[in-house]
């Protein structure tokens, strides 16, 4: 969001290009319009330093500690949470409208309507639809892309090569995780397409090219303000190396210092509902009955991105494979309706059965779904995959309410990774300390993490014997020992 302020207060976008800028743009674009501008951005004009340089400047000396202040420089922290979360909406939106069409084209109106309340109800992707994030409005774009392009093989016109121009333009402008997943997911799916059409000219489709890469320059050029070469450049670099070096993750009780080639399909099992889960047998027995060879494409480009995302060394959350689920919806929607058909009324009872189980998988999930682990998880999740599959800040207000309404001055962090926005303001409200190796009375907060209480090196079996104080969602709890 920090980011996105800057481009629209300098034009530019300099702070951090590791990511592209549309979502953050749109992040930050309520609150640009409110008015509220960050603590030193503020400070230069109101000085009169109004140059895109000196606007540049003030932006870099902040830091990423101070670019918090965004949110919690004493302003109203819920509203203007409320504001930079709200333009998520759209992008949410867009990907229902996908799931349905696409579903509807291939399947029919009930199929698309199965497919769009499977979708609705997938925990992980409505939790991540409430967050100022990049991955919502990814994870709909390129579904979207996906969605034009197989129009595009069916019809390379104008309207199908202009409309794929600009989605796709859109979609490396959200997130670079589109120059593994697209062209994948774009290959299986025209190697199939060809199969299946073979006598299909090819001369219609190479015509649309240059026109296609000249609306796509163009509109990616103006999502970077038109200056595009070097953030894209810079940030396909730091990427690049990130990936290089891996990422440091939880994957099945251990700490891994790179990748995992089993983390994407492990993490996403535990993290679906088992009524979806059931139901993807009965899709590929519902597909496979079809008579149109498009009614594969879904499936494809979702094996597609998620074998491609198996081999990155960057494994922090399942919310990098959130198209994957949408395109799984859009080929179950048939999978529901092969059932709710099949030998009624037992079949259409079995369909009702499903949907009610993941209904409900999804209510119990609220208001905590980023943390949302199936039952095969067990009662301890985060051994599983933890980071932001398991505690992404949602609860950091809930932690800070919880600590005020209980009159705590001191109290004890046995949260190894606190976020680093709550730390800031913890930091500046209360008196913090160093996570206990032995029993000693005061205020304690301990994450519900199990592998980064190991990896602290701080046993604390003493706490067993307790009983917290409140429960900060699933995430943390927060105890009172008694002098």
């Amino acid at each position: 969001t920090y980011t996105g302020m800057e481009w629209w207060m300098t034009g530019a976008y300099t702070v951090e290009p590791l990511h592209p800028p549309l979502a953050r743009a749109a992040a930050a674009s309520l609150l640009y319009l409110s008015g509220i501008r960050p603590l030193e951005a503020a400070q230069a004009i109101k000085d009169g330093h109004t140059s895109p340089e000196e606007m540049a400047a003030a932006f870099h000396t902040v830091g990423w500690v101070k670019a918090y202040n965004l949110f919690y420089d004493g302003g109203d922290v819920i509203h203007r949470l409320v504001l930079a979360r709200l333009p998520m909406l759209p992008f949410y939106v867009l990907s229902l409208l996908v799931v349905f069409c696409w579903s509807r084209r291939l399947f029919g109106d009930a199929a698309g309507l199965f497919s769009l309340t499977l979708y609705a109800t997938l925990p992980t992707v409505t939790a991540h639809a409430g967050l100022a994030t990049t991955d919502t409005p990814y994870a709909a774009l390129c579904v979207a892309t996906l969605y034009v392009f197989s129009r595009w093989l069916e019809t390379p016109g104008r309207k199908w090569t202009l409309l794929l121009a600009l989605s796709g333009a859109l979609t490396l402008g959200t997130k670079f995780s589109v120059l593994m997943h697209l062209p994948a997911a774009m290959l299986v799916m025209t190697v199939w397409h060809i199969k299946h059409t073979p006598a299909a000219p090819w001369r219609p489709y190479v015509r649309t090219i240059p026109v296609m890469l000249a609306v796509a320059a163009f509109a990616i050029a103006a999502v970077y303000r038109f200056d595009p070469v070097t953030p894209i450049i810079e940030g396909i670099k730091q990427v690049m190396d990130k990936n290089a070096a891996g990422h440091a993750n939880v994957f099945l009780g251990e700490i891994h210092p790179q990748g995992s080639f089993w983390y994407f399909p492990v993490v996403w099992f535990f993290k679906t509902p088992l009524a979806f889960m059931v139901l993807l047998p009965l899709t590929f027995i519902a597909v496979r009955r079809q008579k149109n060879p498009a009614a594969w494409q879904p499936l494809l480009a979702a094996g597609a991105i998620l074998g491609i995302s198996m081999t990155s060394q960057i494994n922090i959350g399942v919310r990098h494979v959130l198209p994957m689920d949408a395109l799984l919806c859009i080929a179950s929607g048939t999978g529901l309706l092969w059932l709710a058909r099949y030998r009624k009324p037992a079949g259409a009872m079995l369909c009702a059965g499903l949907l009610g189980w993941q209904a409900y998988d999804y209510a119990a999930s609220y208001p905590d779904r980023i943390s949302y682990f199936n039952p095969l998880a067990g009662d301890t999740p985060s051994w599983i995959a933890s980071d932001s599959n398991f505690d992404w800040g949602q609860n950091n207000l809930k932690f800070l309410m919880a600590l005020r309404n209980h009159h705590v001055d001191t109290v004890a962090l046995c949260m190894p990774f606190v976020i680093l926005d709550i730390y800031v303001l913890l930091r500046q409200e209360f008196t913090l300390e160093t996570c206990p190796d032995r029993p000693r009375p005061g205020w304690i907060a301990v994450t519900n993490d199990i592998v980064m209480l190991k990896k602290d090196g701080r046993p604390l079996d003493w706490l067993k014997g307790h009983e917290p104080v409140e429960n900060i969602g699933r995430t943390a709890k927060l105890y009172y020992i008694s002098p």
